[in-house]
């Protein structure tokens, strides 16, 4: 857990405060906007990197699989996200680069929000699950599912996280603490992609730039010198 530690630790590190319309931000509206989506899903990754961490000093085994498993959904949605805004600068075509960054940043499934604005619903995370699993790792979808198993108020998320019976006696134990090694093995791997989500976030904060680059070569602020 050394390196997951000094990982997160890392991220926290780099999260910003503030973002000022200054630099490059000020010669590119796409560039701003991608600036404010990426650094709220760095804060998210590390508010549950931090709450899986203390769920997992606690022993409080439930909540540290329910973190696990919203830093594998966010994990998968930065790839996807990093990939997209990728193939629109490939092709330098800044309508795409707006239109993802305003998808991404009121992505929603709230029925009211898109009854408003349809064009935000957000990406089906199993969708993102098999693109991931495809493109980078194979085993996270079986990871998610197994995740969400113990996540979900049913066999494995109360009878088998909390009891073990006795069938001689038919004496039920129940603990916080039963099976902690078998869920620091469950757990584990979601944590790990904190190392690839800091790979990711740096790609970000590249294509950010060149999205400025971009944008300010194709539409300069106050027209074509």
């Amino acid at each position: 857990m050394k390196l997951v530690n000094e990982t997160l630790q890392r991220l926290a590190d780099s999260r910003v405060g503030r973002i000022d319309v200054e630099g490059i931000l000020a010669q590119s509206k796409l560039a701003w906007m991608a600036a404010v989506l990426h650094e709220a899903i760095l804060y998210r990754i590390v508010a549950l990197g931090q709450g899986a961490a203390l769920a997992w000093n606690a022993g409080n085994w439930l909540t540290c699989f329910l973190t696990a498993r919203a830093l594998v959904e966010t994990m998968v949605l930065t790839e996807d996200i990093h990939d997209q805004i990728e193939v629109a600068l490939v092709a330098e075509n800044l309508e795409l680069l707006g239109q993802l960054l305003r998808r991404q940043t009121f992505a929603s499934r709230d029925e009211e929000w898109l009854a408003r604005s349809p064009a935000d619903k957000a990406t089906n995370i199993l969708t993102l699950l098999d693109r991931f699993s495809k493109k980078v790792l194979p085993q996270v979808r079986k990871h998610y599912d197994s995740l969400s198993e113990r996540c979900h108020p049913n066999r494995m998320g109360h009878t088998q996280m909390f009891s073990t019976l006795d069938t001689a006696t038919g004496t039920v134990t129940l603990s916080d603490a039963k099976n902690e090694v078998g869920n620091k093995v469950a757990i584990t791997p979601a944590l790990m992609l904190l190392r690839i989500f800091e790979d990711r976030f740096a790609r970000l904060q590249e294509q950010t730039e060149r999205i400025a680059a971009l944008q300010h070569r194709l539409e300069p602020i106050g027209g074509a010198a």
